[in-house]
């Protein structure tokens, strides 16, 4: 996969709805829908306090097709993807302190508004006894390349956590200069947002490096 000119939408509720003016522009064509989730993440930069106060955490997730088996396309946001994610954290800095893990179910779900500005609107859904636990969130751009590819992600407010803004990376190390480019990509974002920009700029803001 070729680098792709990174492009970061606003969260849906930061965008202006149903009004008379011109849509929130969509993302070139392949900027978005030709990415794939499936495979490992590393969750590397975050405003989120469920995440800050953590170590090495990953998000591994497994697009399940209609027969429940595993697909890796490099389209798959293209479809009404269904994946299984399994996340991996530690509580301390140690590298051999416990490992915790959460198992839970995530679906694409469509919204309009989302569509029209080339967002991804995700819904997670905890497995086992955290059945009942669910999470919206948004992806809202790639940047990077084969190796360094990243995602910029907004998860929305839960029962458990205020919502937040997080950065996963391939790469378990992001380097300086690939940090430099998302906080750039970033701060466009706030100054592209229609709604609540201080409430965006403010999350933007507060995004820290996650520690390994």
């Amino acid at each position: 996969m070729s680098n792709l000119k990174p492009t970061i939408s606003p969260p849906t509720q930061f965008r202006r709805h149903h009004s008379s003016q011109t849509p929130f522009p969509r993302s070139e064509p392949g900027e978005t829908t030709s990415r794939s989730l499936s495979g490992t993440w590393y969750v590397r930069l975050s405003s989120s306090p469920f995440w800050i106060d953590k170590y090495g955490v990953s998000i591994t997730f497994s697009l399940d097709d209609d027969d429940g088996n595993t697909n890796t396309t490099t389209s798959d946001l293209d479809t009404q993807a269904v994946y299984t994610s399994h996340l991996s954290y530690r509580t301390a800095i140690d590298p051999s302190a416990d490992i915790k893990t959460v198992s839970g179910t995530d679906r694409r779900v469509g919204t309009a508004a989302a569509e029209n500005a080339g967002t991804i609107p995700m819904e997670w859904r905890g497995s086992g006894w955290m059945k009942l636990v669910k999470t919206r969130w948004e992806i809202l751009g790639f940047g990077g390349g084969p190796g360094t590819e990243w995602l910029v992600a907004y998860a929305e407010k839960s029962m458990f956590n205020p919502p937040g803004i997080s950065v996963y990376s391939r790469d378990r190390e992001v380097r300086e200069e690939v940090e430099a480019e998302i906080r750039g990509v970033l701060a466009r974002m706030v100054d592209e947002a229609q709604e609540q920009r201080d409430e965006l700029e403010r999350l933007v803001r507060e995004v820290r490096v996650v520690g390994l």
